[in-house]
């Protein structure tokens, strides 16, 4: 029997951890070297916009900047938002009906 002495050979290609790529780490740092440069007229372009191509563009823009819904976890977060909202609407509906009884 054969002993192969990295394992990762084994594993599929999606499964083997990679280094950061060089170039798209060059390419991201070009694009944030870019968009730093350019804000002031970014800026001065957006205020000329119409209102509805402002909404685009900040929408647009937020993609990049807030994770996307898909990508964070509301399952354990919803469930004690829930139940902290249904304590504090039942302490208000005692509250009220201990006010109207006296």
């Amino acid at each position: 029997m054969e002993h192969k002495e990295n394992i990762e050979d084994d594993k599929p290609k999606s499964e083997v951890k990679r280094g950061k790529n060089k170039a798209n780490i060059i390419l991201k740092e070009g694009m944030i070297a870019f968009c730093e440069g350019n804000m002031e007229t970014f800026n001065k372009a957006f205020k000329d916009l119409k209102d509805k191509d402002k909404c685009d563009v900040y929408l647009k823009a937020l993609g990049y900047c807030l994770p996307s819904i898909k990508a964070v976890d509301f399952t354990d977060k919803t469930d004690g938002i829930a139940n902290s909202l249904k304590k504090r609407i039942s302490s208000l509906i005692n509250a009220d009906e201990t006010n109207n009884t006296k």
